[in-house]
Formats: structure tokens, sequence, C-alpha cells
């Protein structure tokens, strides 16, 4: 899919072959990249991610990685600057799947494209 999006863009702007080479070229490379960032993204928590506080189960709504984050959970629950030492995280085959995805979406959405064109256009971008 990733790749492809690459292709209908160098379709759209007219690329001669040897450009459409490189542009598929930078975006397997690129796509590593964001598995690579994905995989990193397991070590740490994010938004969402599944913790428990003081015996509630709970996610992180807002502050991931920080001393004191955001917690939200059943029934309205909510508390800012939730104590650290009082969190655990849970982790899951569901939790490291998110945390995987969202570092992975977070890449290939935000700087794949942008890296790619970088790389195949570097003598403009100068």
């Amino acid at each position: 899919m990733i790749i492809n999006k690459q292709l209908n863009w160098s379709y759209n702007l007219k690329e001669k072959n040897k450009t459409k080479i490189f542009r598929i070229f930078w975006s397997v490379i690129f796509l590593l990249k964001a598995i690579k960032i994905g995989l990193f993204g397991i070590l740490k928590e994010q938004i969402g991610s599944a913790v428990v506080y003081n015996g509630e189960n709970c996610t992180i709504c807002n502050w991931a990685n920080s001393e004191k984050p955001t917690l939200c959970g059943k029934n309205g629950y909510y508390k800012e600057r939730a104590d650290r030492k009082d969190i655990k995280n849970i982790l899951s085959i569901k939790e490291i799947k998110n945390r995987f995805y969202y570092m992975f979406n977070w890449y290939v959405s935000c700087w794949l494209d942008i890296d790619v064109d970088k790389k195949i256009y570097k003598k403009v971008i100068k």
C-alpha cells in the first residue's frame, strides 16, 4: 500500500522510469525504518497504553512517558498528574501491538513521503 502510494505519486508527477525506481527503492528503505521505529516504540508508553493505577485499569490519555501522566478510566475516571511510582504497565499482546502500530503509523503518515522526496530531489531541495 505504501509503495503503491509512491508509485501513484510518481505517475501523477510524470516521473521518468529511473526516478520511479529510485522512489521504490527509497520507499522500501524508509518502510524498513518505519518498522524499526515501531519496534523501538514497543519499549515506550504511548497515548492509549493500558496501565494499572492504584489497582484500577486505566489508559494514558496525555503526557505519556512523563513523570506525571494523565490517566483515563472507566465510568468517567480521570486523573491528572498521576504519580509514576503508582503506575504499572500492562504488557499484553494487544498492548505491544498498539505500541508498535502507534509509532509505525506516526512515521508513515508524517515523515515517509517527506524522506523519500528528500532523497529523490536532494539537488532541488538544497
